[in-house]
């Protein structure tokens, strides 16, 4: 049943297909007692026929749960690092358990399809395994299989205290966010567990230089990284680095301002002065931040509201495409706002540029009008 030429062909087909998309090293067939019938391998790779691998655990989880399974990394016996995704076969008739497909995906390759593995300058990916290992990563390619805790892992993060607690928050199941240096620059990492229905079987950290953050936000909505996640993604990452860049700001005010009060002790009159100034300056700076905080509470709103709607069954292509439009426009207004922000820095730095241009406010007016009235008919 599970043999033959047609089945095998069968088995070719889907081969190439899986190889149009991602890098596979293998396909394959076993019977119920877990023995290979059909074995579809890319060239230069041995093919195995008649070979039981019945005692592999992904191969008992497929079978007593009879539901696709996500293995642990591996070294293969060529000493490449691999991951398996089964699928069991069952009958039409009464449902029992005939056999298994199983694919051999190399890591590295896989991982590839979602963003960058290799250079540990820009933004990379780091993912794991449910023990712990290290499935792919940005930097040296030695650390792949590695585990995270140990020696030769933690000696490359001289470490960190931030990333070991925020990875064991991790592979505990949990979403979260962190930045943290480790000798190689400033990074923000954001990590998500990746499903299989509601049981994580693998876990994804995206990296980024906050240098790069700094010098264009709007580079930083993951969509040069992780083309494949979702715009909601984006959308998140954008509000999650605004408030970043919010509390670092708050961070160089604050040093600066505890700077200048112990410069100003030198003299009780010069102490006088500089107290009403810093004074109307934590007063500025406190509007600038309520101010900031408001405007974000503004547009994150809207887009929150559009996302709960989309969630909403039995909603026409219209109204999806209205949402859509209301969080792609204000995820755009949340990137103005982070450069009006940089722009206030800039003014602190005395290094703000300005550009004459002329402005026509009726056209300003009238197109917040229109926008106004789109989004009253949206909602």
């Amino acid at each position: 049943m599970l043999s033959g030429d047609r089945v095998s062909k069968v088995l070719q087909e889907k081969f190439n297909q899986l190889n149009s998309v991602t890098k596979v090293d293998s396909l394959l067939i076993t019977d119920n007692e877990g023995v290979i019938t059909i074995h579809k391998a890319s060239k230069g790779l041995e093919t195995f026929v008649n070979i039981d691998i019945s005692s592999n655990e992904y191969m008992k989880q497929t079978k007593e749960s009879l539901k696709p399974v996500y293995s642990d990394g591996f070294t293969g016996i060529d000493g490449k690092y691999r991951i398996v995704i089964t699928y069991p076969i069952t009958s039409v008739d009464d449902g029992h358990y005939i056999g298994t497909v199983v694919a051999n995906l190399p890591t590295i390759e896989f991982f590839k399809n979602y963003g960058n593995v290799n250079d540990i300058n820009s933004q990379f990916l780091v993912a794991f395994d449910t023990k712990g290992n290290l499935l792919a990563v940005g930097a040296s390619g030695d650390l792949v299989g590695k585990n995270f805790s140990g020696n030769e892992t933690q000696q490359f993060i001289d470490y960190n205290k931030e990333l070991n607690n925020l990875t064991q928050y991790l592979l505990a199941g949990n979403f979260g966010h962190a930045m943290y240096d480790y000798g190689r620059g400033e990074r923000l990492n954001t990590q998500s567990p990746i499903l299989a229905g509601t049981k994580p079987v693998y876990f994804l950290q995206v990296v980024t230089p906050t240098d790069r953050i700094y010098l264009k936000i709007n580079s930083v909505l993951f969509t040069e990284g992780i083309k494949m996640f979702s715009l909601l993604t984006g959308t998140t990452a954008a509000i999650i680095v605004l408030v970043f860049l919010l509390r670092k700001w708050y961070s160089i005010l604050q040093e600066e301002v505890t700077k200048r009060t112990r410069d100003l002790n030198e003299s009780n009159y010069t102490l006088m002065k500089a107290n009403e100034s810093l004074k109307i300056k934590d007063e500025a700076q406190n509007q600038f931040i309520n101010v900031a905080a408001h405007e974000l509470r503004t547009h994150i709103q809207p887009i929150l509201n559009a996302i709960y709607l989309l969630q909403s069954a039995n909603l026409s292509t219209v109204k999806k495409n209205q949402y859509m439009d209301i969080i792609k426009r204000n995820t755009e207004k949340l990137g103005r706002l982070a450069e009006d922000i940089l722009d206030v820095t800039r003014i602190e730095s005395n290094s703000l540029k300005l550009i004459n241009e002329r402005l026509n406010l009726y056209d300003v007016i009238l197109n917040s009008i229109e926008e106004y009235k789109r989004y009253t008919a949206y909602l």
